[in-house]
């Protein structure tokens, strides 16, 4: 504890190992104490007795006398320069202003309080407890030597003594980045060793935050299950917090403040009280997180009004990728690449949410940007996925000009990228399909390489049918002239000086 810090309060989830992470600092720090440390453990204290009461008790002070215990006890402590670890208050807050007063009439003491939520006195310094680290990769350097591995090994070779690392690094690393290290979380996933492989458990987590539960008769019963202990949270939360935290768990990859407050309805003062809680985190870079276990329990709370929150959602982030769509055309292009990569999470979710539900104009309004994303980042094969899923969903709606309006230049972009990984074959049968359509369709959008003809005459080139690709090349080039398309008679003559160049 720094010098000038009196009240010190290790704040997180339950099961993310405050208790042992409190228990080793005053371990550490147990010199500094001439009159000694003493843990008081609060979790079976309810509103009675007196605080003072339970406290007196783990001191080994007995109180006497008429006067009220808490007056008794501020006297004993007055001269003690010693330290009294509070473990569990987070459902004692209402009395927190008790120790703000013990710590006025006792100069010498320090309190080192573990709590699921900040006690918020003006004394108070918080630090907020994390998971375990564990690697980001089985491939990383080091597994073994990453603490949450080494839990899970100690905490298998329990339930199963030939356990071995070396043939279930994968699955055991994908436990702990999926628990992010959280100690309970992989106590409880370690005990499936008995009877599945690593690689099994992680794939029932995420499909299940359930199965992540204990059947050891001596645990208590709030750390029984991880629904269990993040019930105990939920029980703490205001019903408008309750109805907020729900809706935030529609989030990947974290949220900026003005995304929850425009998806979720989640004000400044809302998002700082589940800070508190802390069932946030806030990170350096103004963003949110939500631990994903407790995202995947916000979710089920969640279930009743999910559909119009995964509406709110992709509608926000539809508008994102189009707001910078200008920007990914002009000088502004890395740093507009750079703010679609750090809410990449949500974008996936948002455009597999209106491609499932067959929004074909909010496909379009987001394709392009989302488009140029993959092109610049060189992530073909994920723009590949994407764009053919949407061509997918596309196909089940009923033929008509509108349809095969927006499916003519999905398989245009699904075309491109094809050409970019070298799949030549693949990218003819969608642009020929798309060509197809061309009878179908208004007029083939006008912009930069959206005729289906620029990337047929390509790969023309590419394949050494120079006569073709100059004819089809020309044909573009005279059809761009005739309506003013200033992109496409751009990489119409790129294409015709390559083929002639060539």
């Amino acid at each position: 504890m720094q010098p000038g810090c009196r009240l010190l309060t290790l704040t997180g989830l339950g099961g993310i190992g405050k208790t042992q992470l409190a228990l080793h600092a005053a371990d550490r720090v147990l010199p500094n104490f001439s009159n000694g440390i003493y843990c008081v453990d609060l979790s079976a204290t309810q509103a009675s007795p007196p605080l003072a009461l339970t406290m007196s008790d783990a001191i080994g002070f007995s109180l006497s006398g008429q006067a009220p215990p808490k007056e008794q006890l501020w006297r004993y402590l007055q001269s003690k320069q010693c330290l009294l670890l509070l473990d569990n208050f987070e459902h004692l807050l209402e009395r927190a202003a008790f120790l703000s007063r013990l710590l006025h009439q006792a100069s010498q003491l320090k309190l080192l309080v573990t709590s699921r939520e900040a006690l918020n006195l003006q004394e108070e310094w918080l630090y907020p407890v994390r998971g375990l680290t564990f690697p980001e990769s089985p491939e990383a350097d080091n597994v073994a030597a990453c603490p949450a591995v080494q839990l899970f090994v100690e905490c298998a070779r329990h339930r199963r003594p030939d356990f071995s690392l070396t043939n279930e690094a994968t699955g055991v690393v994908q436990i702990c980045q999926l628990v992010e290290g959280m100690p309970l979380a992989i106590e409880m996933a370690a005990a499936w060793v008995k009877t599945m492989r690593c690689t099994t458990i992680a794939s029932e987590i995420q499909d299940n935050m359930h199965f992540l539960a204990s059947t050891l008769r001596n645990l208590p019963e709030r750390h029984r299950s991880m629904a269990a202990v993040f019930e105990q949270s939920w029980n703490r939360l205001s019903e408008r917090q309750q109805r907020v935290f729900g809706r935030l768990s529609v989030f990947r990859g974290g949220f900026r403040c003005e995304a929850a407050e425009q998806v979720a309805g989640a004000s400044i003062a809302i998002l700082t009280a589940l800070f508190d809680k802390p069932l946030l985190r806030w990170e350096a870079n103004g963003r949110y997180q939500i631990h994903e276990l407790l995202r995947q329990y916000g979710e089920a709370k969640l279930e009743p009004e999910s559909r119009a929150t995964d509406e709110l959602h992709s509608a926000y982030f539809v508008d994102y990728l189009y707001a910078r769509l200008q920007a990914m055309h002009s000088k502004r292009q890395l740093e507009a690449s750079a703010e679609i990569e750090t809410e990449l999470d949500n974008i996936r979710k948002a455009w597999d949410w209106i491609v499932d539900t067959g929004n074909a104009t909010a496909i379009q309004k987001a394709e392009q940007s989302l488009y140029l994303f993959y092109l610049f980042q060189s992530r073909y094969q994920e723009g590949i996925v994407a764009f053919e899923h949407a061509v997918r969903s596309l196909d089940r709606l009923q033929p008509g000009r509108q349809r095969d309006q927006h499916l003519y230049q999905r398989l245009v972009t699904l075309g491109w990228l094809h050409i970019r990984l070298g799949h030549l074959e693949a990218a003819e049968h969608v642009l020929e399909r798309s060509q197809r359509l061309d009878a179908h369709v208004d007029i083939p959008p006008t912009g930069m390489a959206t005729h289906p003809l620029i990337p047929l005459a390509v790969i023309a080139v590419i394949k050494g049918n120079y006569a073709r690709a100059v004819e089809t090349g020309n044909n573009v080039r005279r059809y761009s002239e005739s309506v003013g398309d200033q992109g496409n008679l751009m990489f119409a003559h790129y294409v015709l000086t390559s083929a002639t160049l060539t």
